[in-house]
């Protein structure tokens, strides 16, 4: 086994004193060479734009079970495991939900296969938010500087974006997981970032008028930057698909990779432009058409709207301009292979539906889509978990082993006989947590007016995570511990709702919900989120999938408006929020995300999930 000590010494020669950088660092590479045994075999790609991994070394340290001896090294230089943890804690790849898939993909597919997962090595992304005057400013993250302590270098790519010869670097990171797994990391080449923007913009200039929206939608997208970044973008795209694409080919050359025995996850919505450059590579790697259209089949393809989206809004004469080389890979891609059988395929293999939605804008813009089906989610659950199965009884014990953790944790009383209902997601206005605590707050109305009202007892758990400063999650949070501490106080409704919120929300801590979980929601605003990926387990346990993706309703529904009204005059109410505060959030840019379009949908879906329970309950 290697020493510890020889590999500080051989980094950091010239240094007697040493940083936590330094030894963060040393640990990694003690790991990876004496635990690890990376060999460089891959059968699983994850392509992402960006990755939001967990702590990478504490899954390292931890998987491994090595925590007495990592922590025994520390103590020679004063520090704890805590120290070590705490230090990588803003250490992040990515911030969107297209990190957070790849992240689920990873965790679900390396148990059992060596991971190469790709990622963009953001230099103008990232941006982190905090609250100023009631508003939000960006800056850009410091995780570069953290990234060298865990970074090897890798591969240099050479080719041209707009006419530029350019260098791709590639960083490498070993990932912990069953199988030996690493995601590699690509860069523009420090002296030639300098040279072509691309990759670095103008950041204070765009956004010097925006940095006090309200809304995450205008923060994001200002009107005044889409079509410069827009042309960034597409740089980006041409510059990370390239690269992907001659890393790959070097790796079956060096037998890294064998496509017979390889899967590949696309997590993005530019489908055609990926698949354009890495359709040359592959010919110049010596395929024929009928070998790659078989790998393209077996792609995953993890993507927002129609496969022809991004043609069309990237139009050829656009690329053409912006971007000949990138031009010249999709036009002989769309000229020699038969790509409507491809997307055909594709589209029937991820049921899509055609959605007028396209890029950094897609939130902006107005989409059809027709709610999930629940039928036959419905009726495998029914037969499963009728009165007196064991499927049943086992989901009690579940529920009934929560019911006591939340007891002794929060001191609030559960019965577990009653339906729960969960939503775990990322507090964002396009995930739209707000339809469901509406719906929560418009059914307290109505048991406020009858008690006796016929409503299937719930109780609802909600946890999620959300950056700092960002100022809607805040509001929402404001809003949601109001309604609990009202509704679980409130004795005259007899226990029919219950609010519990989970604290320090992460994808582990959903383990022992998932046998308790009766409802499992999902209401983005359509687009896939990474949860869907937990979408089998959830079911598989027995819970009913709600699944709402904005169908256009022709009527605005008033139900809203009555319940706004309760919660501002009825002063017996012990409701510490004004909620026209939240008001304010959702009309102040056309209710972009639906809220009141989808509320009558949303209540429908559910209405359904409830008689179909009540239902279950008399079969015996």
């Amino acid at each position: 086994m290697i020493s510890f000590n020889d590999i500080l010494s051989i980094d950091n020669s010239s240094n007697k004193s040493y940083s936590i950088g330094q030894v963060y660092k040393a640990i990694n590479k003690y790991i990876d060479l004496n635990y690890l045994n990376i060999e460089n075999k891959f059968n699983k790609i994850i392509i992402s734009f960006e990755y939001m991994p967990d702590k990478i070394l504490m899954a390292k340290i931890e998987g491994l079970e090595i925590e007495k001896e990592i922590s025994q090294i520390l103590k020679n230089y004063s520090l704890t495991l805590n120290d070590l943890y705490n230090y990588e804690k803003e250490y992040e790849i990515g911030l969107s939900d297209i990190g957070d898939m790849a992240s689920a993909e990873f965790e679900e597919k390396s148990t059992d296969k060596s991971c190469l997962l790709y990622a963009l090595r953001y230099r103008s992304g990232n941006f982190y938010q905090t609250l100023s005057d009631e508003g939000q400013e960006e800056f850009s993250s410091s995780y570069l500087d953290r990234c060298k302590y865990l970074e090897n270098d890798g591969s240099i790519y050479s080719f041209k974006i707009a006419n530029n010869k350019i260098k791709s670097v590639s960083k490498e990171v070993s990932l912990f997981g069953n199988r030996s797994s690493k995601f590699v990391l690509f860069d523009i080449e420090n002296n030639e970032a300098k040279r072509y923007n691309i990759f670095k913009d103008d950041v204070d200039k765009y956004y010097e008028k925006e940095i006090f929206a309200q809304s995450i939608i205008e923060f994001l997208y200002p009107k005044t930057r889409l079509e410069n970044e827009k042309k960034i973008k597409l740089y980006q795209k041409y510059f990370f698909f390239k690269s992907i694409s001659l890393d790959i080919t070097q790796r079956l050359e060096k037998k890294q990779i064998h496509l017979n025995d390889i899967s590949i996850s696309l997590f993005g919505e530019d489908t055609i432009l990926f698949l354009g450059v890495f359709y040359k590579e592959l010919i110049k790697y010596g395929l024929k058409d009928s070998e790659i259209i078989s790998i393209f089949k077996n792609i995953n393809f993890y993507i927002f709207y129609n496969s022809f989206m991004d043609v069309e809004e990237y139009n050829l004469d656009y690329i053409k301009e912006v971007c000949f080389e990138f031009y010249e890979d999709i036009v002989d891609f769309i000229n020699k292979l038969d790509i409507k059988e491809l997307f055909t395929f594709i589209s029937i293999m991820n049921k899509l539906e055609p959605m007028n939605i396209f890029g950094t804008d897609r939130l902006r813009r107005v989409l059809s889509c027709n709610v999930y089906d629940l039928k036959q989610a419905i009726k495998y659950v029914n037969k499963m978990y009728k009165r007196g199965s064991k499927c049943r009884n086992e989901k009690y014990i579940c529920k009934f082993l929560i019911s006591k953790n939340i007891l002794d944790e929060k001191k609030i009383v559960l019965n577990p006989n009653h339906i729960y209902d969960m939503y775990f997601e990322e507090f964002t206005e396009y995930n739209r947590q707000i339809l469901l605590l509406f719906s929560i707050l418009y059914d307290y109305m109505k048991l406020k007016e009858n008690s006796h009202l016929d409503y299937v007892a719930t109780v609802y758990f909600l946890s999620g995570k959300a950056q700092l400063g960002y100022y809607f999650a805040k509001e929402f949070l404001k809003l949601l511990y109001a309604s609990m501490e009202m509704i679980n106080k409130d004795l005259s409704i007899r226990d029919k709702i219950k609010i519990v919120f989970l604290e320090n929300y992460s994808r582990s801590m959903l383990k022992p919900y998932l046998k308790a979980c009766d409802i499992y929601e999902d209401i983005s605003f359509g687009k896939f989120n990474y949860s869907k990926l937990n979408r089998s387990k959830f079911e598989s346990f027995g819970s009913r999938i709600l699944s709402l993706k904005s169908p256009l309703i022709a009527n605005q529904d008033n139900s809203l408006e009555k319940l706004f009204e309760f919660l501002r005059k009825d002063r017996s109410l012990k409701f510490n929020y004004n909620i026209d505060d939240f008001l304010v959030l959702i009309l102040n840019y056309g209710d972009a995300y639906k809220i009141f379009n989808d509320f009558s949908s949303y209540k429908k879906a559910r209405e359904l999930i409830y008689s179909e329970i009540k239902e279950m309950r008399r079969i015996k």
